[in-house]
């Protein structure tokens, strides 16, 4: 029987899309700062939610998007480190060079909103010991880097397969395939991990791109399979965004549910996150329980 539920929101800018797919870097404003992060807050603003908002910090020289950021602290979400640069190498570095993008994402949080991170979502979900070691010296009360759906690695590790037949390298990295398996949690941290559902992944990707009742279904697989920790949902503020808001090109081809509509992604997340909303709090407060 799982503890409830919690709504977590990676807010990765566009450049790492393209990152991860091998293109060019992107040119103009950020449409997901733009567009998507503004709506994320109106979606829960609807449902009545308070998430945790997992922060690339190296964004916050923006003003907007420290105006946004401060605006969810003030909402009530809670804002925690996805590191400051979203190095999808991080888990590789050095462990001083892992040390100080992490002290420089604290720092940011910290400036901005008067309160310390108490989270840590790894970039990739790429855990290692180097920086399991430096999100427990620096003093993160947990982790939620772990995604219980191994098929998330498979599918990750054929997509980069794929690039690397077209002549073209993804910037993200495998990873362990442990960090993919129910009940696995890394030694000396509190894990909460993102939930699957018996096995395959449960996502605002893929919740986004399935017909409503099989994200309903998987919805409820995802509530059944989490056992003794809260069910997590992670959404990306992408997931609230669309080919009308300005992607490139390349990225609309390579990253097919940015051509679904924001009508449709809307009412399937609504209906995911209605299914939580009862009992749905940050992931800082099921760290601290008993």
């Amino acid at each position: 029987m799982s503890a409830g539920s919690a709504v977590t929101i990676d807010v990765d800018g566009v450049g790492h899309y393209h990152a991860i797919h091998g293109l060019p870097a992107p040119r103009g404003d950020d449409p997901i700062w733009r567009a998507g992060v503004p709506r994320v807050l109106e979606l829960c603003a609807a449902q009545g939610v308070r998430a945790t908002l997992f922060i690339v910090t190296a964004d916050l020289s923006h003003a907007h998007a420290r105006a946004l950021v401060r605006r969810a602290h003030d909402d009530g979400h809670e804002i925690a480190s996805h590191s400051h640069a979203h190095r999808y190498d991080l888990s590789t570095l050095a462990p001083a060079l892992i040390e100080e993008d992490l002290r420089r994402s604290i720092e940011a949080i910290v400036e901005l909103t008067g309160e310390r991170p108490r989270g840590f979502r790894a970039p990739g979900y790429t855990l290692s010991p180097a920086l399991v070691d430096a999100i427990a010296r620096l003093g993160f009360a947990y982790d939620s880097s772990v995604m219980e759906a191994p098929m998330y690695w498979v599918a990750r590790a054929l997509a980069r397969a794929g690039l690397r037949a077209r002549g073209r390298a993804s910037a993200s990295q495998l990873g362990d395939p442990r960090q993919f398996l129910p009940g696995y949690a890394p030694p000396g941290l509190v894990e909460l991990p993102i939930s699957g559902a018996l096995g395959w992944p449960w996502l605002g990707t893929t919740l986004t791109m399935l017909p409503l009742p099989v994200g309903a279904l998987s919805t409820a697989l995802a509530r059944a399979s989490a056992r003794a920790n809260p069910v997590v949902l992670e959404l990306h503020a992408i997931d609230l965004c669309d080919h009308t808001d300005g992607f490139d090109a390349a990225l609309v081809r390579a990253q097919p549910d940015v051509a679904v509509p924001l009508a449709r992604k809307r009412r399937r997340l609504e209906a995911a996150i209605a299914s939580l909303s009862r009992g749905c709090r940050p992931l800082a407060e099921w760290a601290e329980r008993p």
